[in-house]
C-alpha cells in the first residue's frame, strides 16, 4: 500500500510542543531542552533526512526525478539547474535540492518519480513523502525518523475550475512585432518557476527579433505586456520617483537597460513589499534606471499574447493558470 506521510525527527512530545525542539538552521546557537544547538548537531540531523530519502529512492528503484511546482525566491548558485516543471534530474541532484530546501529555503519544489516516490520539503523541518508503506517504515526506522499520517495531503493547488494557460500560439511573434512596429517598446515576461528568482523580463524594440524564444525549454511561460510602460530616470531619482508614482506597498520592478551581449533581457530587481523596501544599494547597476508597477498579467493570458512553450508533439509539460502562476 502507498501512503502520504509527514516525516520528521520529532517524537510525539516534541511534535505536540511538550518538549522544546529546534525547527531550522536559524536556531543554531539557541538552547533547547538544556542543550545548545551546534552547527555539527544540525548537520548531523540534516544528513539523516538526506540519507533517508537516498535510502528510500534506492529501495523504490528510482533512477530519476521530475521537478514539479518549483518556486525560486532569488538567484541560485550555478550548480542548481533551471528549475521548471517537467525537468528531469538524477537522484544525486535531487538530494542536493532537498538539502538546500532544508537548510536555506530559497527554493522549493516537489520531486516526483512516477507512482513510486514523491518528496517535498515543508516548513518546520518536515518532509512530505508518498511511497510504499513498508519501504517508508524501514527507511524511517533506519535513520531514527518518525512518520505521521497526512490524510488529504496534496502538493499541488487544485486546478478544477481554474483558467489554464494554453500553449504559445503561432501568432505570438507576429503580434509582438506588430506592437513594436507601432513604435511602442513591449515588455515580455518569461517565467519558468513561481517567485522572483524564476522569471526574467525583456524589453523588445521594433528592430529586436524573437529568435531567443526558439531556444526556451518546454514548460516556460511567456506573456507580452503592452500595457506596461517603463518610466526611466537618473539613478539618484528612482527611489523618490517610485514613492511619488506608486502606493506604499505596491510591488515594483526596477530595471536597467539591456546590454548588447544579453539581447533583450533586462537586469531587474523585484521589490515585492513596495517602495519602503527599495534601497539604493539593492538597485541594478547603471546610471539610468527604469521602473514599473508589477503588472497583472491575467488580462493578456486569454489572447495570443501569452502561452506556454510546448514540448515534444505539442505536449505542455507544465500547468500554469491564467495569471502565470505555476500549478504543477
Amino acid at each position: 500500500m502507498t501512503s502520504v506521510v509527514l516525516v520528521a525527527k520529532y517524537d510525539e512530545a516534541a511534535r505536540n510542543g511538550d518538549v522544546e525542539d529546534w525547527t531550522s538552521n536559524d536556531d543554531i546557537g539557541a538552547r533547547f531542552a538544556g542543550e545548545v544547538l551546534s552547527p555539527a548537531e544540525y548537520y548531523r540531523v540534516e544528513d539523516r533526512y538526506v540519507d533517508f530519502v537516498r535510502s528510500l529512492a534506492t529501495a523504490c528503484g528510482v533512477t530519476e526525478f521530475v521537478i514539479r511546482a518549483p518556486t525560486v525566491s532569488k538567484s541560485l548558485p550555478p550548480w542548481v539547474p533551471l528549475l521548471r516543471s517537467g525537468l528531469v534530474v538524477d537522484p544525486e541532484t535531487a538530494l542536493k535540492l532537498i538539502r538546500r530546501m532544508l537548510r536555506i529555503g530559497d527554493l522549493s519544489c516537489v520531486l516526483c518519480a512516477g507512482d513510486d516516490l514523491t518528496v517535498g520539503v515543508e516548513t518546520d523541518f518536515y518532509l512530505s513523502v508518498q511511497a510504499d508503506d513498508e519501504k517508508l517504515a524501514e527507511s524511517a526506522r533506519r535513520f531514527g525518523l518518525h512518520l505521521y499520517p497526512a490524510g488529504g495531503w496534496s502538493w499541488f493547488d487544485p486546478d478544477g475550475g481554474v483558467a489554464v494557460l494554453g500553449e504559445l500560439g503561432e501568432r505570438f511573434p507576429q503580434d509582438v512585432r506588430r506592437l513594436c512596429g507601432a513604435g511602442r517598446p513591449v515588455v515580455v515576461l518569461e517565467r519558468w518557476a513561481n517567485g522572483p528568482g524564476g522569471e526574467r523580463w525583456h524589453l523588445l524594440e521594433a528592430a529586436d527579433g524573437l529568435d531567443w524564444t526558439l531556444g526556451l525549454p518546454s514548460g516556460v511561460a511567456l506573456a507580452a505586456l503592452p500595457g506596461v510602460r517603463i518610466k526611466w530616470a537618473p539613478r539618484r531619482d528612482v527611489v523618490s520617483d517610485i514613492g511619488v508614482g506608486l502606493g506604499d506597498e505596491e510591488p515594483v520592478v526596477v530595471v536597467a537597460r539591456p546590454q548588447p551581449d544579453v539581447g533583450s533581457a533586462l537586469e531587474a530587481v523585484v521589490f515585492s513589499g513596495g517602495v519602503h523596501h527599495v534601497e539604493e544599494a539593492d538597485l541594478p547597476l547603471g546610471g539610468e534606471l527604469g521602473w514599473f508597477a508589477y503588472p497583472d498579467v491575467g488580462d493578456v493570458s486569454g489572447r495570443s499574447l501569452a502561452g506556454v512553450i510546448p514540448g515534444k508533439e505539442g505536449r505542455v509539460d507544465a500547468l500554469w493558470d491564467a495569471d502565470l502562476t505555476l500549478i504543477r
